[in-house]
């Protein structure tokens, strides 16, 4: 099966993450906002000049700068 970061999801789509390849301190404040293996996630916002994208994560909308929602793993989902 082929992962995509979850900077890759398109607007309105869903997704499930697979794993964080992140420096320690992001991925613990990453697992920390509930983004573990197996969470769903959904795209709900991007910014007009893609840097910055809104998500949908255990009941909180968190936004993510691309380099960092490039180091998130995850495969594509349907809710």
């Amino acid at each position: 099966m082929e992962y995509l970061s979850m900077y890759d999801i398109k607007e309105g789509a869903a997704a499930e993450i697979v794993g964080l390849n992140c420096r320690n301190e992001i991925k613990q404040r990453f697992m920390e906002l509930g983004m573990i293996k197996g969470t769903k996630v959904k795209c709900v916002l991007c910014a007009p000049f893609g840097t910055i994208k809104a998500y949908s994560v255990a009941g909180s909308v968190i936004a993510i700068r691309k380099k960092d929602a490039c180091d998130i793993l995850v495969r594509e989902v349907v809710l």
